[in-house]
Order: structure tokens, then sequence, then C-alpha cells
């Protein structure tokens, strides 16, 4: 399931990279070079923890199906490893545009609604630490509820702040 995640997660990430270079003037050309290195370092490692978690089992279908007679990669290694790198992500991306942000010439209301709105999607960075701390509990007890309660919430805050930040951003 968390392999979905990994996707849907990185879809709005790239969203708001995006986003970030229609707000920048062409007088930023060095800072779009630093959107497009984390837009694309982005993607390279979450597609990367994407096919760890797919291909993690030999068999590949022991992942799905456990009684299956095969190897895997320890789950709580592997799901540490990409939340990591979900986590690191998340508070890059977010925090990436607030110098540009503070440079808008608009009115310091919406200023300040535009970079809480940004600010505010670090609130998916506390969804994905309190995805991580649910691997122990998959590891002592199977039960992976609260991983993908604390999954879905990441995506979908993730998604609606791009949303209203895209849509803020048009001026």
């Amino acid at each position: 399931m968390s392999r979905f995640y990994q996707a849907g997660i990185l879809g709005f990430k790239v969203a708001l990279c995006i986003s970030y270079l229609r707000i920048i003037k062409q007088s930023h050309i060095g800072y779009k070079y630093v959107i497009w290195t984390v837009g694309t370092s982005c993607v390279v490692l979450h597609v990367a923890a994407t096919l760890l978690l797919f291909f993690q089992c030999k068999p590949i279908h022991k992942s799905w199906k456990p009684l299956t007679v095969g190897k895997c990669l320890p789950n709580d290694k592997t799901f540490y490893a990409t939340a990591s790198v979900s986590i690191f992500y998340d508070c890059i991306i977010f925090l990436l545009p607030i110098p540009i942000l503070l440079q808008l010439q608009i009115n310091t209301r919406r200023k300040v609604a535009l970079i809480g709105m940004f600010v505010l999607g670090l609130f998916t960075t506390l969804c994905s630490i309190l995805r991580m701390i649910q691997i122990i509990t998959i590891s002592k007890t199977g039960n992976s509820t609260q991983l993908v309660l604390w999954g879905t919430i990441e995506m979908n805050v993730g998604v609606s702040v791009q949303n209203e930040c895209v849509l803020g951003t048009k001026y």
C-alpha cells in the first residue's frame, strides 16, 4: 500500500515545484535552477523509493502474498528509509519558496496568507513522522490502520495545500 502513497505524495511535491517556477520572475534564474534541482532529485529519489517498495521481495509477489516462500528486505528498515526521504523533501519543498514570496509585490495581507499556506504544508511532514512511528506498531501487531490513515491525511492535505498555493499565485 505504501508504494502507492509514495507515487501520490511525489505528485503533489512536483506540482508545488512547478507552481514555484510560475511565480518566479526572470531575474531569479539562479533560483529557478535550485527549484529544478530540488524537483528533479525529489523525483529520482521518490521513484527509487517506490521501486524499492515494489521489489523488496524475491519473488515479487511475496509482498502481497506473505506466505509465499522467498525473502524480503526488512519492512521496518525499508519503510524508515522511504519515510526519511519523504520527510526530507517535505521540509525542503515547503520552505523553498519563502524567500521569493517575501519579495512578491502584493499587499501584506495576501502575502502573509500565501506564506501561511506554504507553511501549513509542513503539516504533511508531521503526518509523515506519525506514519513513520506506526512502523513500530506494524512490526509488533501487523495492524497498519494508522499508517494508512496518516498516509491518506498526508496526501489529501498536500494536494489541498498545493491547490490553494497554485490558486493563490495567480496575480
